[in-house]
């Protein structure tokens, strides 16, 4: 008899393996993944499509510093919008399939994970891949994870400057910064 072969499981064989399981009831306590409207009431208020203005003032607060003029110039490129929550932004911007996610962030680290769910949830509803960078410790960082996305880069932020900006209170554009 052929000795069996034995590999882990990969991401193609969990529709199989989530079946086999809920056939055995051995789901009941797994957890389910999240409903994006539900993920809307627990933040309070939706998102709203907003205008600079007030963007401008957060992201200066949360990025560190005035960046007024290339905000201005990426908020009128095609499929950009520009979301708020309570103190806090997000930018997306649909292009085929995809929404990119950022910059965004807030006057707390909640409110920058609010927004950071906020443009997730714009995405999500429109059926598209969302593409969106998180620093590794950031809050957002496990509620994207726990949403479905996955990690396939990492990049390290070195400084000379101690606090160049909040990297608990924003999040950056993947391909701008």
């Amino acid at each position: 008899m052929a000795e069996p072969q034995v590999r882990p499981a990969i991401e193609r064989d969990m529709p199989a393996v989530r079946a086999l399981a809920a056939k055995f009831d051995l789901l009941r306590d797994w957890p389910r993944p999240p409903d994006f409207l539900a993920l809307e009431h627990e933040r309070g208020a939706p998102a709203q499509p907003d205008t600079l203005a007030e963007v401008l003032i957060l992201d200066a607060e949360a990025a560190g510093g005035d960046r007024s003029t290339h905000l201005a110039w990426y908020a009128n490129q095609p499929g950009v919008t520009v979301w708020t929550v309570p103190d806090g932004y997000a930018f997306t911007r649909a292009l085929g399939n995809t929404c990119v996610v950022g910059p965004a962030g807030g006057r707390t680290p909640e409110a920058s994970v609010a927004a950071a769910l906020a443009g997730t949830h714009h995405a999500a509803r429109q059926g598209l891949t969302v593409r969106i960078a998180v620093f590794a410790a950031h809050l957002a960082t496990l509620r994207l994870l726990d949403l479905g996305l996955r990690v396939v880069d990492q990049d390290t932020l070195m400084t000379s400057e101690p606090n160049p900006l909040s990297t608990d209170r924003y999040i950056p554009h993947p391909d701008l910064g």
